[in-house]
């Protein structure tokens, strides 16, 4: 009589089930429309570029375009280059040093810079090498940052192109961020920048591709592929300039017929924005694109494609 009295209709229990299976489905909805908008909110607050009002303001949007952090009086053109790090963190590349200053260490000194809250996250010192290979300028050179992974381990080497804010010497300094080495990879007459990476001699390892103009050549356009060799034993911050590359015209440089893998003298003009450069790796070609639409074509072997013997340069 007492179990006959607690028995609960089937129609009863069924009704509880239906219940308690609801609640606990509401409930897993509301988790997940939570956790959607954690997710949401946590994409749209995470760091999508680097702009500013003017050349000296660097602001750092996500992606809903709210302002992360600002930093004033710093250079933005050439300057807070995004970077893949060890263990598949990124950062900026950046050198703070103030715009209107002219202080040599203070612009040979990269940072690498948290992008979400702009904290620096790493200091090293680059090689301050503008009095050593033209003793006879003043040393005040401004710099453009780039970053390319040359050797494909999936971190970027970090380079910094130095030139003369007058004259025509200039520069290039490497770091590695996974193993802390550092050195100058080419120096020479013309403001020559990295602009790209390819594999032009085959060997397994990109060579930089740098372009320099204002040159002592003729102000021709030159256009050279630099391999980046690293000295057992200087891994530890060693100065590698001994192993530099350079124009064709300078005298300042022993390269010992190792680095520079070729250098191209392409007609003068302009290069054209950003990315003047265009690789080809399926037909072996370098395309440099000119401001007023013209384009120049490279092989991988330095000599220019579908050009006769000095009819690039007029007479």
């Amino acid at each position: 009589a007492d179990l006959d009295r607690q028995r609960t209709p089937l129609s009863v229990r069924r009704r509880r089930l239906l219940r308690s299976g609801v609640a606990a489905l509401a409930g897993l909805a509301i988790v997940a429309a939570l956790a959607g908008t954690w997710a949401w909110n946590r994409w749209r607050s995470a760091f999508a570029g680097v702009g500013g009002e003017t050349e000296s303001s660097v602001v750092a949007v996500d992606r809903a375009g709210r302002v992360l952090w600002r930093r004033d009086g710093l250079r933005r053109s050439g300057n807070f280059v995004a970077v893949r790090l060890p263990g598949g963190r990124s950062a900026l590349a950046a050198i703070l040093a103030p715009e209107v200053g002219t202080d040599p260490t203070a612009r040979h000194r990269l940072s690498l810079v948290d992008p979400q809250s702009g904290a620096e996250l790493e200091a090293v010192d680059l090689p301050d090498s503008g009095l050593r290979l033209f003793p006879e300028f003043a040393n005040r050179y401004l710099w453009m940052l780039s970053a390319f992974d040359l050797d494909g381990d999936g971190v970027d080497e970090i380079f910094a192109a130095y030139h003369h804010e007058v004259l025509w010497p200039s520069y290039v300094a490497v770091y590695d961020p996974a193993r802390r080495r550092r050195g100058v990879v080419f120096a020479g007459s013309g403001h020559h920048r990295p602009y790209a990476a390819a594999d032009v001699d085959g060997d397994g390892q990109r060579e930089l591709l740098l372009i320099g103009t204002a040159n002592r050549m003729g102000w021709y356009t030159g256009l050279a592929a630099v391999r980046v060799l690293w000295v057992p034993g200087l891994d530890a911050g060693g100065d590698l300039s001994f192993l530099t590359a350079s124009s064709p015209d300078s005298d300042r440089v022993i390269d010992a017929g190792r680095s520079l893998a070729w250098y191209a003298l392409l007609p003068s003009g302009v290069h054209s924005g950003d990315r003047p450069i265009e690789v080809d790796t399926a037909r072996r070609r370098v395309t440099v694109r000119y401001a007023d639409g013209r384009t120049s074509a490279v092989g991988f072997d330095g000599f220019l494609v579908g050009e006769p013997p000095g009819s690039a340069f007029g007479d």
